[in-house]
């Protein structure tokens, strides 16, 4: 093939351009559509996603405050049995006491949280 039988792009009808650059055009328009669609559909799909694990999330969420909470208590509980056990009479007397003046504390703050 010699050199004037290769077609130039400059020597191309102004036809053939118009007509590249509209199938182009209409390329990129479907292609848009398509990510609008596709985006749209990943917003509904997260959404009804996030609509189903909050339930879920709160769930656990309390079955981990629970674990928290009984954790505490066993470990309060065990811990003053032990030490009530290899603890002195005087000092024995004196956990009593702390803690029938704390739990009256304890309840009077409650009362006045009430009234308020």
């Amino acid at each position: 093939m010699n050199e004037s039988e290769i077609p130039h792009p400059e020597a191309e009808p102004e036809d053939k351009t118009r007509a590249r650059c509209g199938e182009t055009r209409e390329a990129f328009d479907d292609l848009n559509e398509a990510l609008k669609r596709a985006w749209k559909a990943g917003a509904s799909d997260a959404r009804s996603a996030a609509r189903d694990a909050v339930p879920k999330a709160r769930e656990e969420f309390a079955r981990g405050f629970h674990d928290l909470a009984w954790g505490v208590a066993y470990l309060v509980g065990f811990g003053s049995s032990l030490a009530r056990e290899v603890a002195p009479d005087c000092v024995n007397r004196g956990w009593d006491e702390g803690s029938e003046a704390g739990r009256k504390a304890a309840e009077a703050a409650a009362s006045k949280r009430r009234e308020t």
